[in-house]
């Protein structure tokens, strides 16, 4: 049977609500981000988030208008996608043990401060030392 790993990505009110600061507008897939963060519970399948993590002076709104400020509405994840007992990794929590604290939590996030998730160190570690044969990107 294959192993399947879920990753969702920056799923943030942000980014997703139509008033969000950088939105996309997709207000309509939140019950579907919430179907596959409900299968993944109920299948025992991980899930590892992304949330993009910004202070209010961010280097980066030189690029972008500000947008998940650590602290506001637009930097929470839409609640259909967390999980009740979901562990937040910072971007230096350097080596985690990650295989327990997943099966402990279920879902790992991500804090990141920049486009890239293999920005947070710990997420490079755990993708190159896990054991599935599938990551379902959403």
């Amino acid at each position: 049977m294959k192993k399947h790993i879920f990753v969702d990505i920056d799923t943030q009110n942000d980014f997703i609500l139509n008033n969000g600061a950088l939105t996309a507008k997709a207000e309509e897939i939140i019950p579907a981000l919430g179907r596959l963060t409900d299968f993944a519970r109920e299948n025992g399948i991980p899930i590892l988030s992304s949330q993009d993590t910004h202070i209010h002076d961010d280097p980066e709104f030189r690029h972008f208008p500000p947008h998940c400020v650590k602290g506001t509405s637009g930097y929470e994840k839409a609640a259909s996608t967390i999980l009740p007992d979901a562990l937040k990794i910072g971007i230096k929590n350097e080596g985690i043990d990650w295989k327990s604290k997943i099966a402990e939590h279920g879902q790992l996030i991500f804090e990141k401060n920049n486009l890239d998730i293999f920005t947070n160190p710990n997420f490079e570690n755990i993708v190159h030392d896990s054991d599935a044969d599938q990551f379902v990107v959403y």
